[in-house]
């Protein structure tokens, strides 16, 4: 039988035989001879036994002799989540699988600031779930609200700011910060459309167009389609307003250069 210990093993035990350090820090790495068949088997078995208990899929398998799994974090706080996380725990989970998506996305071609607009949205649509889920559909209690803002499941500074008057559509607490910008001012977008000139784009920190509670589907986002934008407002708000806006169908058609900027000016004209 041999024994193979790495780098990090070896220092230890080196350091505990020289008398430098307590014995019960001394580490064994020994690796049991084993059939081959029997070992692919076992960790099989150890794969799909993980897989039903909801662990990560991503952490290496003990024939690697990697470390030791760990559950996600979504997982771990259903043991100790207030009654009707079972409600939200799906789309929680699409939106976390989201999340690593865009995180993990390749950065080539893009600016250093656009890496940075896929989280901005998912955040925000993630925080706006979960806050319809209980100031207007009444499916979740107060309690779980604050269990999901406390263990950070949510953006709840985003949420506090959707109360306030002007700010029920922000897009993220980072349009409003103004140590962030080089004149002290908010992005862009909080600047309503029809008060802007010139060629309208996105925020270069949030990748919002728009998130002023007068323009109509806010937040508009840098690929929102109109489809997202008219629906986007919800409710009665939606309902109210079922024809949209020309000047901004012609300002965000001319911003994603499809060329239904000049046939709307036309229509207009004409």
């Amino acid at each position: 039988m041999r024994t193979e210990c790495n780098a990090a093993a070896m220092q230890l035990t080196n350091f505990v035989i020289l008398g430098r350090g307590s014995v019960r820090g001394r580490q064994e790495c020994v690796i049991k001879s084993e059939d081959p068949n029997k070992r692919s088997q076992r960790v099989r078995l150890a794969q799909s036994i993980r897989a039903d208990r909801g662990l990560s899929k991503d952490c290496t398998s003990e024939a690697s002799g990697g470390a030791a799994c760990t559950m996600s974090k979504l997982m771990r706080l259903s043991k100790k989540a207030p009654e009707g996380w079972d409600i939200i725990l799906d789309t929680l989970e699409m939106f976390d699988n989201r999340m690593k998506d865009a995180v993990n996305e390749s950065h080539e071609g893009k600016r250093k600031h656009e890496t940075k607009w896929p989280i901005h949205r998912i955040n925000n649509e993630r925080t706006r779930y979960v806050y319809e889920m209980h100031y207007q559909k009444k499916e979740i209690s107060r309690e779980l609200l604050d269990f999901a803002i406390r263990e950070k499941v949510v953006d709840g500074n985003l949420m506090a700011k959707w109360k306030k008057p002007g700010y029920e559509f922000l897009c993220s607490v980072a349009a409003i910060n103004k140590g962030s910008t080089n004149f002290g001012t908010t992005s862009v977008c909080r600047v309503p459309l029809r008060l802007r000139s010139g060629k309208i784009g996105p925020s270069t920190e949030t990748g919002c167009i728009s998130c002023a509670s007068c323009d109509k589907g806010a937040p508009i986002w840098w690929n929102s389609t109109m489809d997202d934008k008219s629906k986007a407002g919800g409710g009665k708000r939606a309902a109210a307003e079922e024809e949209v806006d020309e000047e901004l169908e012609r300002r965000v058609a001319a911003l994603r250069g499809d060329g239904g900027g000049s046939d709307a000016k036309r229509a207009r004209t004409d």
